[in-house]
């Protein structure tokens, strides 16, 4: 006669169960890790903010500069375009010393750029441009003519000169060029005006240090286990 052994029911194991979070117990504030974290992602978030705002800065200043160099740059070219349009040979003038003469640093001419008249006719002017220590100055006189005993014409400047410097702000670099004729009482064919604006240059350095292992900041000259990153350090 067969038995049958009785059976064992064991019960199942229980499910796996994901682990609780963590719960701070006993505990009202953040560890002294977390406070450090915080505080580095803080300050890398101010420092990026704050070097926008300084090259956004840096942009418009130096944006700001070239315009008003470039309208300063405009404006002398315009005048002394204007005067030479209306230039005319010296030789029409008689008995004064007017010749026009014009060099890589000067211009010397007669132009038709004075008051005009009730006719419509302009005062002859003397017109004189000098490019020195980076600055265009003009000056101009009007001219009179008035008739000798013997009956000739002669030409004189008449009151005193009128001066101005078309770049007082700006430093430029001006040269001219003309092409012939070359004849001191006759004007060229073309006069090439070239001009170029000087911006001044700053270099900045930036630089990091730390003390080393000793905690104390060396002598730059003589660092001994200091940390020096990038730029240059002066003690």
């Amino acid at each position: 006669m067969n038995r049958s052994s009785p059976t064992l029911l064991l019960p199942e194991p229980p499910a796996p169960r994901a682990p609780a979070a963590l719960r701070r117990c006993g505990r009202g504030g953040f560890s002294l890790v977390e406070i450090l974290v915080a505080t580095t992602v803080l300050l890398i978030i101010v420092m990026l903010v704050s070097m926008i705002f300084q090259q956004t800065n840096a942009a418009y200043q130096s944006g700001t500069v070239r315009v008003e160099a470039m309208m300063e740059l405009r404006s002398v070219v315009g005048t002394i375009a204007r005067d030479l349009t209306l230039a005319v040979n010296s030789d029409h003038y008689p008995g004064g010393a007017f010749m026009n003469e014009f060099r890589a640093d000067s211009l010397q001419f007669v132009a038709l750029t004075g008051t005009p008249d009730n006719t419509g006719k302009r005062t002859p002017q003397w017109i004189e441009y000098a490019y020195t220590g980076m600055r265009v100055n003009r000056r101009c006189w009007d001219m009179i003519c008035t008739r000798r005993d013997d009956g000739t014409l002669h030409w004189n400047t008449a009151g005193a000169a009128q001066e101005s410097v078309l770049n007082p702000s700006q430093g430029l670099v001006v040269r001219f060029e003309r092409f012939p004729p070359t004849e001191t009482s006759m004007l060229p064919l073309r006069v090439d005006i070239e001009c170029e604006v000087v911006h001044p240059g700053r270099n900045s350095a930036i630089s990091a240090r730390a003390a080393g292992k000793n905690r104390r900041f060396e002598p730059s000259d003589a660092p001994v286990d200091d940390i020096v990153i990038g730029g240059r350090e002066d003690s």
